[in-house]
């Protein structure tokens, strides 16, 4: 019978998420709670067949905190909406350094609508490659962390006008913010790449960056853009969002739209690492996922509306007290 060993592993894991990890393997993991769902769908029915009231028991009550632990309604309820035409499209994509097809990334982008592009891991010869790209001169505001040497540089492309562009330290790269002049208003727009904390060396700068994240002000409007390498499973990514700002897969996520890894010996993508927030000057409108174009990541396109911070579903004015 193996409906017990089965419920205890998802205990076992779900305890494990909520403790957090520091290790690169319960960091690995904990990426992979939505798994759960097989093992916990094999002691369903175990319990079914077993006909004991108490097996039958404990499978209900472990399914339902695992329900309630991933909010599986919120990936199904509204997904995939109707995005209006004058909504702002963000496209976010880690490229894979010089492995992927810049012409492929740029009719990727093109196709998606997008008006501001951001790209992770883009080195000199990738930079100048998609640069020559007919098809992304419509992006004629262009700021990025470039040069010659650089490995895994940023890059913020834009329909409309950048302002106040700043390249900050992000300990082990560096992290690449503009003003984004849109016809809805500006805002902030970061482009971001988190450590891979797949070592012992690599575990800690990944806590930091979280740490420095949290420090990215929210009173304004504000997209958090790129590879974070988290899921909505591990405890620094959902303290950033207890911060005040929303992963735009909450709302309008579809399934468990995961982006990585899209190559490789199972190029299959289970781990959902690339993540769009928004602080709640913004409404997410509708999240799609793009053509990898020969990266292992998948690029996330989001639709939004900027407005007034709301609270819940209230639109939160800053002159009125009682807000």
């Amino acid at each position: 019978m193996l409906t017990w060993p089965a419920l205890v592993a998802v205990v076992g894991a779900l305890l494990l998420r909520y403790q957090g990890a520091d290790r690169p393997l319960t960091v690995a993991l904990v990426g992979l709670t939505p798994t759960l769902i097989i093992p916990l769908t094999l002691a369903a029915l175990g319990a079914w067949w077993s006909r004991s009231t108490a097996t039958r028991a404990a499978t209900a009550v472990v399914t339902a905190v695992f329900l309630v632990t991933m909010n599986p309604v919120s990936a199904v309820v509204g997904c995939r909406g109707q995005a209006p035409a004058d909504a702002i499209t963000v496209y976010s994509a880690n490229v894979l350094f010089d492995t992927g097809r810049p012409a492929d990334i740029a009719a990727s982008a093109v196709a998606s609508g997008a008006d501001v592009i951001v790209l992770q891991e883009v080195t000199w010869n990738t930079l100048q490659e998609l640069r020559a790209q007919p098809a992304l001169d419509v992006y004629a505001h262009r700021s990025d962390s470039g040069e010659r040497g650089l490995v895994s540089g940023k890059v913020i492309w834009s329909r409309w006008p950048l302002n106040d562009v700043t390249v900050e330290p992000f300990v082990t790269s560096r992290s690449l913010t503009a003003t984004v002049d849109s016809p809805q208003g500006s805002f902030r727009l970061t482009n971001i790449h988190n450590a891979a904390p797949s070592s012992r060396t690599t575990v800690w700068p990944w806590q930091v960056q979280f740490q420095q994240l949290h420090q990215l002000p929210t009173a304004e409007p504000a997209v958090l853009a790129g590879d974070f390498n988290a899921t909505g499973d591990h405890r620094p990514f959902r303290q950033l969002l207890d911060g005040g700002w929303t992963d735009v897969h909450e709302p309008k996520g579809c399934g468990f739209d995961a982006t990585w890894p899209a190559r490789g010996p199972i190029p299959v993508p289970f781990y959902r690492l690339d993540h769009v927030l928004v602080t709640d000057h913004f409404e997410v409108l509708d999240v799609r996922l793009g053509d990898p174009a020969g990266s292992d990541h998948v690029p996330v396109i989001a639709e939004l509306r900027l407005g007034e911070a709301r609270l819940g579903s209230r639109a939160v004015d800053p002159t009125d007290p009682s807000s």
